[in-house]
């Protein structure tokens, strides 16, 4: 099992970078300590330090937060300096991130009326300029244009800013909402709390400070919980050097259930999904992506249908010539680095003399997905440093497979969004290839047939030459954990397509019999057993299971190629192929053999 829910973990870490990082309220005393807590939970740590000379203000902020889910430990680690003017104007910033083994780094400086960004990784420098619109304030320039300004309800200052994690400018607003009191530390403080609300990201932080503009709180809504930095000493900060572990219900959080399980995920041609946000302050992204649209819209709620596309191999060569549209698509930067000559030496291994273009991007989708192994305790990683360990989460799948074709000259892009598997939308990222005019799919994690499957959507798309932030600017990254969703209508791949009735059950027990009508199946428990786990959803893959009696328990499951090699014990395993994908019914206890046989008889799936 590959999907990549695990891309919830890497939106989360790049929102927590763009909301902890930004320095606009920086305080004046030179050492702040702040602890992380995500729904309770200590996750880390944050510590200002701001210093002055006779010419330029600087404002350093580090930060480290860990994640233990899943049997896994994300760290993500973080240093961010930004230098101003004693006049309050932006001159730089400097940022070092470290979300895999290899770190990289941002600087961004004033030039004129435009932005310098830097991003290196390895050896390996990568230069944008970004047009400013309106001068940019540093963070000591932010803080008296706050505490000035914003003294009663409903008092607002807008203003250029810096935004180091979105490595982009943008313009920021800041409102007063409340004057509140606080317990801090067991201490009650009198704050005022202040919404902010930046065009580089689309979250809202709200924060609350003193009279003097000094951070006393900050929170804002994350997949796994609402997520607070507190104003503390530094050993109640350091005492989360090691994290917070994610309970089940926080890590379910991130994940959208269908009720109703879609048969032949990876050979859907075609779905129709109503998505809900659960409050009224998420804004829906456009959803205007490749092979999807928007078909009717409510108040909160949106029908989307997504088709997969056709695709006819034998049209198109490659390489590509680059334009000025597709540039930007087969250039290297700090996450993609085709220019490496062992990864452009190894796509021409893999493809040999193929010369069409859409053949060559499956059989590097196809040699990627072979090669890797899922990690979860990889939250973002350089394609060179996913070739050399051949492991990390849908995303690391996604820029090595990006960065292989754009090595042989197919233009790529990576997609964000939400995967099916086994009754749930988790977030997952896959590779999209520029094929003449058209942008199509493939997925190394989750591997179709052709392109890919009908069983996914997307809410943005991106080149990463401005790295993880590409995915934090978008509407989309807010949806993890707020919004519910219900299969309309679907369509396997020379089947009919199937309707499903408003409330209609994911299936039915009559008697001793079990049905599943969306997976065109049956099962039929022994007398004196009962069913059990039937509504269980990724990652675990059982569709229900029948308690025995003599204490035995037969599960039946779903699995794909991938997973069926890791069957083992000495457990009964019986595995009955069903089109793509497989059954698996598997009996654990005294007398596993025996149990299977009695339950087998009942079993009774529509082979496809």
């Amino acid at each position: 099992m590959r999907v990549a829910t695990a891309l919830g973990s890497a939106t989360t870490l790049a929102l927590f970078a763009s909301a902890f990082t930004r320095p606009g309220f920086a305080p004046k005393a030179a050492n702040r300590w702040y602890v992380i807590r995500i729904a309770g939970e200590p996750t880390g740590w944050m510590h200002d330090v701001r210093t002055a000379s006779d010419t330029c203000l600087s404002v350093t902020t580090t930060m480290r937060l860990v994640f233990n889910r899943l049997g896994s430990s994300v760290a993500m680690e973080m240093t961010a300096q930004s230098i101003e003017s004693m006049q309050g104007r932006f001159l730089s910033s400097t940022v070092l991130m470290r979300l895999s083994n290899e770190p990289t780094e941002t600087t961004a400086s004033v030039t004129g009326d435009s932005l310098r960004v830097r991003s290196r990784a390895g050896d390996h420098d990568f230069v944008r300029m970004l047009p400013l619109s309106r001068p940019v304030l540093g963070p000591a320039a932010i803080d008296a244009l706050t505490g000035s300004n914003l003294k009663r309800v409903g008092d607002s200052v807008s203003y250029g800013s810096y935004d180091p994690a979105a490595a982009s400018p943008g313009v920021v607003t800041r409102v007063l909402r409340g004057i509140d009191t606080i317990d801090l530390a067991g201490t009650r403080r009198t704050a005022r709390r202040v919404v902010e609300r930046s065009s580089a990201t689309p979250m809202a932080i709200t924060y609350w400070i003193d009279s003097a503009g000094t951070v006393l709180r900050s929170s804002y809504e994350s997949p796994f919980g609402k997520t607070k930095a507190d104003l503390v000493d530094s050993a109640t900060a350091l005492a989360a050097n090691a994290g917070g572990s994610f309970s089940p219900e926080q890590y379910a959080r991130t994940l959208v259930r269908t009720r109703l399980r879609l048969p032949q995920a990876r050979r859907l041609v075609m779905l129709r999904v109503a998505l809900t946000r659960r409050d009224s302050s998420l804004r829906w992204p456009s959803f205007d992506e490749p092979g999807q649209h928007v078909i009717s819209r409510a108040a909160d709620t949106i029908v989307l249908e997504i088709d997969r596309q056709q695709v006819s191999p034998g049209q198109h060569r490659f390489p590509v010539a680059g334009t000025q549209a597709t540039r930007e698509f087969l250039e290297p930067n700090a996450y993609i680095q085709p220019d490496e000559p062992a990864l452009h030496s190894l796509a021409r291994r893999i493809l040999g003399s193929e010369t069409d273009a859409w053949r060559a991007a499956l059989a590097l989708e196809r040699w990627v997905a072979d090669s890797m192994r899922f990690d979860l305790g990889v939250a973002f990683a350089p394609s060179v440093e996913v070739y050399e360990h051949r492991r990390g989460t849908c995303v690391a799948y996604a820029t090595l497979l990006a960065t292989l074709t754009r090595s042989v000259g197919i233009p790529s892009r990576v997609a964000f969004g939400f995967g099916y598997v086994n009754g749930i939308f988790g977030g997952h990222a896959w590779t999209e290839v520029l094929i003449g005019k058209s942008w199509l799919g493939i997925d190394a994690a989750l591997l179709p047939d052709s392109a890919v499957d009908a069983a996914r959507f997307s809410f943005t798309h991106a080149s990463l030459a401005g790295g993880p932030a590409e995915l934090t600017s978008s509407l989309g990254g807010q949806m993890y954990g707020r919004i519910d969703a219900q299969v309309l209508a679907y369509r396997v791949e020379g089947e009919s397509e199937v309707r499903v009735a408003s409330g209609q059950p994911p299936y039915r027990i009559r008697g001793d019999v079990y049905s599943n009508p969306s997976l065109r199946l049956s099962l039929r428990k022994p007398r004196g057993s009962t069913f059990t786990e039937l509504d269980a959803t990724w990652p675990d893959m059982t569709i229900a299971a029948v308690a025995l009696a003599s204490g035995d328990t037969v599960e039946l499951s779903s699995a794909d190629r991938a997973s069926l090699a890791s069957i083992s014990g000495d457990h009964a395993v019986i595995v009955i192929p069903n089109g793509a994908e497989f059954y698996v019914l598997e009996a654990r206890g005294p007398h596993p053999a025996k149990a299977l046989l009695e339950v087998l008889p009942g079993f009774k799936p529509e082979t496809r």
